[in-house]
């Protein structure tokens, strides 16, 4: 449970310093890497409980 959380407040961290366009250059970057990690984070957990359902 700790860890969904932790996930959810990095997500809204960096959806909010995306939005406000608060960044520019390499920090943009990370931020938006940051996001596609959580992302990519989220589908392999999904596979994974999907495969264990099989």
């Amino acid at each position: 449970m700790l860890k969904n959380e932790l996930a959810k407040a990095g997500k809204n961290l960096l959806t909010d310093l995306v939005k406000n366009d608060r960044l520019e250059g390499l920090p943009k970057v990370a931020a938006y890497t940051g996001l596609a990690l959580l992302e990519l984070a989220k589908l392999v957990i999904e596979a994974g409980e999907a495969k264990k359902q099989l």
